[in-house]
């Protein structure tokens, strides 16, 4: 049996979006992939524009569906934002016996008891990552299911992202027609995905650069070590771009970029003259040397894997990364970007390409970095209600009571028919009967 799913990856830059079927024998075969600039409907601080984002997602929705002729009512959303955050929880559980023998039940109490603490205000918790658990004397193991003991602990990365951000696209989705299974932490879903276990016991990075941000997800021993967004970009580099060459526009700029970019100046053969028409409606040009073009788009992006440096030695790992560092996002496609990354940090630096996880279907789209997190979300979506990845997280709508402090929506009660609400009001005001007798 397969099951269909629906990932959407939110950025600064651009939504991608896919729908795939996931079949425990032939893998994952993406049917329907679509994707769209945001033009302004979001920035680096969240949603900048409802309307506008609503009709981009109608767009790509729209899109979707008329590619794989399924109607979508529920997809996993990917995002990242500069203030999302993470901290350390740990939990105890015991049993009554030593022979009990540890199952998935009793890894969900231990979670729950985990993520059972205040949230920071404004934000909401959205994973809550095992980092190593404790059965008796047995220490640092990945997966106590099966084994037997009495005392169990956990430790425990939690994710949390901003509250305002998530209520802003969940109206949007909703708006749509769309039911948000989930929000997911992108980047993180992608180093669980394209990152395999051995290279997480050697020591490596994930590296996201996107539009407004740079994610950095680092493993040592088989553990998440660090995880941080910081706010540096590819729109930086057409800023650069755009203040250097002070006559052209932001659109001429990008496409600069996009066309002539290049990330490590020793490997450009030959120099030349650019010419650039600022303005269509007149005959001037300006006269730009690929050299400088390319020395100020070098300087922007060692200085951002200089601060990605900087986080790895934070986290003690610069000796430790023997794996190196890999990279994606829509940054990562610059000619030259890898000798770039070795130069700077003096790890050794791959591009990522998520094709790898894609068994049929459309394909070709996966073979870009900044399709990496789509992928990575789709492969995992059988998954993600499992302990180790998400915690679906359902925002409330409007008129629904405030959610509790792990940040789950409270129960409902429930809905009473119309003929016995008539009744109650009756014996309410009838007959002299305690209000819990009448329940």
């Amino acid at each position: 049996m397969s099951e269909i799913f629906t990932a959407f990856d939110v950025g600064t830059y651009g939504i991608r979006a896919a729908i795939g079927r996931v079949d425990e024998r032939q893998g994952l075969s993406v049917l329907a992939v679509a994707h769209d600039e945001v033009r302004g409907a979001i920035d680096q601080k969240g949603v900048a524009h409802i309307e506008r984002l609503v009709g981009i997602l109608q767009g790509i929705l729209d899109k979707l569906q008329r590619q794989s002729s399924i109607v979508i009512q529920q997809a996993w959303v990917g995002i990242t934002h500069e203030a999302m955050r993470t901290e350390t929880a740990n939990a105890i559980i015991t049993f009554p016996r030593a022979d009990h023998e540890v199952g998935w039940d009793d890894l969900l109490r231990l979670r729950e008891q985990a993520i059972h603490r205040p949230v920071p205000p404004g934000y909401r918790l959205i994973h809550a990552v095992p980092v190593w658990y404790r059965l008796d004397h047995r220490d640092r193991l990945s997966d106590p299911i099966g084994m037997s003991g009495i005392r169990l602990e956990g430790e425990y990365l939690l994710f949390y992202a901003p509250e305002a951000y998530l209520t802003a696209l969940y109206r949007c989705f909703e708006r749509v027609g769309l039911q948000v299974k989930g929000f997911l932490a992108a980047p993180l879903m992608a180093a669980q995905a394209l990152l395999t276990p051995e290279e997480k016991n050697t020591g490596v990075g994930y590296v996201d650069i996107g539009g407004n941000h740079t994610s950095v997800v680092l493993y040592h021993e088989g553990r998440i070590k660090r995880f941080v967004v910081l706010p540096l970009g590819g729109q930086l580099v057409t800023q650069d771009i755009r203040e250097a060459i002070r006559r052209i526009l932001p659109p001429q700029a990008e496409t600069l970029k996009q066309q002539l970019g290049l990330a490590y100046r020793p490997l450009l053969s030959q120099d030349q003259i650019i010419s650039i028409q600022p303005d269509p409606r007149r005959p001037d040009t300006v006269d730009v040397r690929l050299s400088f073009l390319v020395e100020v788009i070098q300087a922007r992006l060692q200085e951002i894997f200089e601060f990605v440096a900087a986080e790895i030695d934070k986290a003690q790992l610069l000796s430790d990364l023997h794996a190196g560092l890999y990279i994606a996002g829509g940054t990562a496609y610059f000619r030259g970007l890898q000798q770039l990354v070795e130069y700077t940090t003096g790890l050794a630096a791959h591009i990522v390409s998520a094709q790898h996880l894609v068994a049929s279907g459309i394909m070709d789209p996966f073979n870009r970095p900044d399709f990496a997190n789509l992928a990575a979300i789709l492969d995992q979506a059988p998954k993600l209600h499992e302990l180790a990845l998400s915690i679906a997280v359902s925002l409330p709508a409007a008129d629904a009571p405030p959610p509790t402090q792990n940040g789950m929506p409270q129960n409902r009660k429930p809905k009473t028919s119309k003929f016995f609400d008539k009744i109650r009001t009756y014996m309410e005001k009838t007959i002299r009967i305690p209000n819990d007798l009448i329940d």
